[in-house]
């Protein structure tokens, strides 16, 4: 099997991971690193104040995409695997059928819009398999159009993630045993933290 990983591979993050253990497991894997195609402008971050869901644009973005379609027209790829598609053109994802079966790992919740882009949701009915690590998002995703769609564990990798030795020092000063690291969103997150 041959597989096209598009993600952002970054150390500790979900796409190293899937990356590692695809290599891991035996596949024959090629990745395109969507990081550096594209960065959010001040003119970007305006007109999405207006939007519910987030519109990306820009000429990094058609690169990002024509480089998808070349890989996948000339790798004979079985599958194309994406992390969080938001960058993904619904015209690709269309075109990419032609090739291989298309798959979304969506890792945010499908039904708080900010996190996601307007291309994403038109893009839900075109891919053959969504994967999620929120369990509300299997339903959701199939809400959205979606064929199919699974619920997976949330991922960590033991080589990165594992229990780290703390001071007394830093017991005093954080005063908890765990501790959220993450974005702030206003959809009770807060709450359910307290």
């Amino acid at each position: 099997m041959k597989i096209l990983l598009v993600s952002e591979v970054v150390p500790g993050g979900s796409g190293e991971l899937v990356l590692k253990n695809l290599i891991k497991a035996g596949t024959d894997t090629e990745f395109i690193n969507v990081s550096g195609f594209f960065k959010i402008s001040f003119l970007n971050r305006v007109i999405n104040k207006f939007f519910k869901t987030p519109h990306y644009f820009g000429p990094g973005l058609k690169k990002l995409n024509n480089l998808i379609n070349t890989k996948v027209k000339s790798g004979n790829f079985n599958v194309v695997l994406f992390m969080k598609p938001i960058y993904v053109f619904p015209k690709t994802a269309l075109e990419i059928k032609k090739y291989a079966r298309a798959v979304s790992w969506y890792p945010d919740h499908v039904d708080f819009p900010k996190s996601g882009s307007a291309d994403f949701y038109k893009s839900i009915p075109l891919f053959d398999l969504h994967l999620s690590y929120i369990r509300s998002n299997a339903d959701a995703l199939l809400k959205y159009g979606a064929k199919k769609s699974l619920y997976l564990m949330i991922t960590a990798d033991p080589a990165l993630h594992h229990p780290m030795p703390v001071s007394e020092e830093e017991r005093k000063k954080f005063g908890a045993d765990v501790v959220f690291v993450g974005t702030y969103a206003p959809e009770r997150r807060v709450e359910y933290l307290e």
